[in-house]
């Protein structure tokens, strides 16, 4: 009985044990994670933290700023107030200005109640030698405060004169000129700027005289200079007028009804180069001749420049003028009266001949020509202004008729470069 029941215990312990080893708790599976295969879209390049530069893929280049401010400059001219009323008008210190005149844009967006701007002339002399001047005032007319602001899109009108370069200057003249504008802004909140707008050169040569060759329009009618035998030197707006020379801030030309006058650069409009006229291929020599009414052939042999003279008791430089006038004609002419002659000194300045009381030995008189007679004769310009004036046209006024003239300034400035005496 006892092995009986030790027996069954025995079968129902290993029953009991291979059922544990079939029936324990089921493990959970786990899937396996498959990689993507290489063509997926979803697949990408492994990517680097920073790429170096190289031409093909190079950042873009920085967007620029659109210039707060727009410059047009309408003048940009060198003078000297000793050659010449005109320039006399601008400055009473003597020595090379700079004018600059314009208009500037406002780009900024912005209503400003405070502006100025001003000018600066460099002249380069070599050697590392440079002069700087600046100018001095507000320089915008009107001028820009709060109860007139400069509002964004508008322009405003402004004008430039520098503080003059030392009179010895004159006489080295620089192998550069470069001039700038400068503009300082604000705006009633926190809006400040101060900046060099524009740069540009500047000609040196017509502070001493250029030709010109070029037409221009009268931009406001009023008075030019010219001869005092002129009764009127009006010019009227709109008129077309001819270019014959520039000294400076002045002009010389020929008006519609052929009269000769000097302007200042701001009674004339266009788009006035600084250019001189080109060159003639035959140089300019003495005599010059002009052809006048009644078939007299009047010619300048020769313009001489002394300190003073016997003949003429006046103190300062005297210019001596001498004549040659030809009858061409088939019957007799008379010369033209002495004192309807002018000398031309540049921009505004003339001088008259001196009229002698009694006969002097090789003065010019009036003669009356026969056919193919030629007489000559001098005549004497007094010029007590300023050293600086110089000849640059001869002038006859007849009356009733056109004016005429002998252009001297060419023919002297090519016997001075070739040292001609």
């Amino acid at each position: 009985m006892r092995f009986r029941n030790r027996a069954f215990i025995l079968a129902a312990a290993i029953l009991i044990a291979l059922a544990c080893c079939r029936c324990g708790p089921a493990k959970n599976k786990t899937n396996a994670v498959q990689a993507p295969p290489q063509q997926s879209a979803t697949a990408k390049t492994p990517q680097l933290l920073a790429v170096p530069a190289s031409p093909g893929n190079a950042p873009p280049p920085p967007v620029t700023e659109t210039p707060a401010y727009s410059v047009a400059i309408d003048h940009a001219l060198l003078f000297d107030p000793r050659m010449g009323p005109i320039n006399g008008d601008l400055s009473d210190e003597s020595g090379v200005h700079l004018l600059v005149s314009g208009r500037i844009r406002n780009d900024t967006g912005r209503l400003l109640h405070r502006a100025k701007v001003y000018a600066t002339i460099v002249a380069n002399f070599g050697e590392r030698t440079q002069i700087e001047r600046h100018s001095g005032g507000l320089g915008f007319s009107p001028r820009v405060n709060s109860t007139d602001p400069w509002r964004p899109d508008t322009e405003r009108t402004f004008l430039s004169i520098t503080r003059p370069l030392d009179p010895i200057y004159l006489e080295l003249p620089p192998e550069k000129i470069m001039a700038s504008l400068t503009l300082t802004t604000q705006d009633p909140l926190s809006y400040r700027f101060r900046g060099e707008i524009h740069q540009f050169p500047v000609v040196w040569d017509p502070v001493l005289g250029t030709m010109k060759d070029q037409t221009a329009i009268v931009a406001l009618s009023g008075a030019g200079r010219c001869a005092p035998q002129t009764r009127s030197c009006d010019l009227t707006q709109d008129e077309k007028v001819q270019l014959l020379y520039q000294r400076g801030a002045a002009y010389k030309v020929v008006g519609p009804d052929g009269a000769f006058y000097w302007v200042a650069y701001d009674q004339l409009a266009g788009n006035i180069s600084d250019e001189p006229a080109a060159e003639n291929a035959k140089p300019a020599e003495f005599p010059i001749r002009v052809d006048l009414p009644g078939k007299i052939a009047l010619e300048v042999m020769k313009v001489a420049e002394y300190t003073s003279h016997s003949a003429v008791p006046v103190e300062g430089k005297i210019y001596v003028v001498d004549l040659r006038a030809t009858n061409l004609g088939e019957k007799p002419a008379r010369c033209p009266d002495e004192k309807y002659f002018s000398l031309d000194l540049s921009a505004g300045a003339y001088a008259a001949p001196y009229l002698f009381k009694k006969k002097v030995q090789g003065a010019y008189q009036p003669t009356l020509l026969k056919p193919g007679q030629s007489v000559t004769g001098s005549l004497f310009f007094a010029q007590t202004e300023s050293e600086w004036l110089f000849p640059f046209d001869l002038e006859l006024h007849p009356p009733k008729e056109k004016p005429t003239r002998w252009p001297l300034f060419p023919t002297l400035l090519a016997a001075q470069k070739n040292q001609q005496p």
